[in-house]
């Protein structure tokens, strides 16, 4: 890898500790396959990555702004039903 995309990277990186200073990896990772690929779902990302259902769901729900429990989330990802899931 060339030294301009590790800067790069490592300032990227910088910016996000900033807003989360103890983000795990699966979490940057799930949150970077988001971004680039708005409107992706849950088991998109367990097949395409993959992670398990619960650590897809897990890591996804830490990205919402209440993720459940009295928390408060990260507020970096909204979370939609898909109109093809019934459920």
């Amino acid at each position: 890898m060339k030294l301009k995309t590790l800067t790069n990277l490592f300032a990227a990186v910088q910016l996000l500790r900033e807003e989360a200073p103890e983000l795990p990896i699966q979490q940057l990772h799930l949150f970077l396959a988001i971004a680039m690929d708005e409107g992706v779902g849950t088991r998109d990302l367990e097949q395409r990555y993959g992670y398990t259902n619960a650590a897809a769901s897990r890591n996804v729900t830490a990205l919402y702004k209440y993720p459940g429990q009295g928390r408060t989330g990260l507020d970096w990802v909204r979370w939609q039903p898909s109109p093809m899931d019934g459920r």
